[in-house]
């Protein structure tokens, strides 16, 4: 099975700021997400499509209330840990993407991994990046596999699963799961 081969971590958890460049020469810095993300996040929120917006969250999220935002932003960066992606060359810097795992209860080596691009961002190589960077930090946290949960019609995610060697079954009707074995 293939594996998802991350990018190395060198600094200390609170300073860890990674640049990287997409495939289009776009400089990105990815770190850590922190409480004061909010606004950054709404604002990405904003620039998803409805259709990326129902494939993220499953469902018809229209807008991120306080309860969601400090649900997002707001974590322990241990079983709870989210990555936020910004292009530091655009004006205003903006956020551009959002990586996260949330472990489960009932099996600890195992979290459930979200990947966000905004719609402008999408195709360059930044999602797959930032699985790179979220699952390397899962690994240093006794994580093991990745379980993630899509669409059945959301085929370039399910593309890019197949490509990082998921095994995928129908978990309900539209919906299948698929685990990643982290090697990192």
């Amino acid at each position: 099975m293939a594996t998802i081969h991350a990018l190395p971590l060198r600094t200390p958890k609170r300073r860890r700021r990674i640049e990287v460049t997409l495939l289009d020469g776009t400089r990105v810095v990815m770190r850590p997400i922190e409480p004061v993300d909010k606004a950054a996040i709404t604002e990405g929120f904003e620039h998803l499509s409805e259709e990326s917006r129902y494939r993220r969250f499953m469902g018809g999220v229209k807008r991120l209330t306080q309860p969601i935002l400090v649900a997002l932003t707001e974590v322990d960066h241990d079983d709870h840990e989210a990555w936020v992606a910004y292009a530091p060359d655009d004006r205003g810097t903006p956020g551009v993407g959002v990586a996260r795992y949330v472990r489960l209860r009932d099996e600890a080596d195992i979290a459930e991994p979200a990947v966000t691009v905004i719609d402008e961002y999408q195709g360059r190589g930044l999602g797959t990046m930032m699985m790179d960077v979220l699952a390397r930090d899962a690994a240093t946290h006794g994580i093991h596999r990745f379980r993630a949960y899509v669409l059945v019609d959301n085929q370039p995610i399910i593309k890019i699963l197949r490509r990082l060697g998921a095994t995928m079954r129908v978990e309900e009707p539209g919906v299948l799961r698929a685990d990643i074995d982290l090697d990192v």
